[in-house]
């Protein structure tokens, strides 16, 4: 049975500063590369994931300690490599249905919402059920790298920006990781 863990790790403060960080690094993320996802808007931070990890940056203490306590709470063995990236969808984008597994690979993702209207929430595929799940600021929601999910298209003209992240708790390729934070 598939299923999500949520939390809510963040406080309003933290997620203000986080959200600060994000929108004063995302030209300069933008920049180091083309937009790679499909799913997206075509110039889409999203797009990035694989050029920019937040837990190489100046928030990663705060991104670590509140990230990492609720994986540790979740059983997370050690060593394991994650990917974090952020997402800030404007009015009329969003990301399409999409899961960030692939035939042999086993991992666990998770998304944390920072910005924006909770109402436009995160679809989940649960149970073969679409199930939309409102967003709480500061929330972490963790679920299998299998599950399709996705965000409508923002209707406002507020962003909303979230992070995303993809733990991987065996030994991969370090080649193909290149982005990947060792904890």
């Amino acid at each position: 049975m598939a299923s999500i863990t949520k939390e809510v790790i963040f406080t309003k403060e933290e997620c203000k500063t986080i959200q600060d960080y994000i929108l004063k690094k995302e030209t300069d993320i933008k920049n180091l590369g083309d937009s790679i996802y499909p799913g997206t808007s075509p110039d889409a931070l999203t797009g990035r994931y694989h050029l920019y990890n937040f837990f190489n940056s100046h928030i990663a203490e705060l991104l670590k300690f509140r990230i990492l306590n609720f994986l540790k709470k979740q059983g997370l063995k050690k060593p394991c490599a994650i990917q974090c990236w952020a997402n800030t969808f404007r009015k009329n984008e969003g990301i399409k249905k999409h899961n960030h597994g692939g035939e042999e690979n086993n991992f666990k993702s998770a998304n944390i919402f920072i910005a924006g209207d909770p109402n436009i929430g995160t679809h989940f595929i649960i149970n073969n059920k679409n199930i939309k799940i409102s967003n709480t600021l500061g929330e972490i929601v963790l679920f299998d790298c299998h599950m399709e999910h996705w965000v409508d298209p923002n209707p406002n003209d507020d962003i909303r920006i979230s992070m995303a992240l993809d733990i991987h708790e065996k030994l991969i390729n370090i080649e193909t990781t290149r982005y990947y934070n060792w904890i």
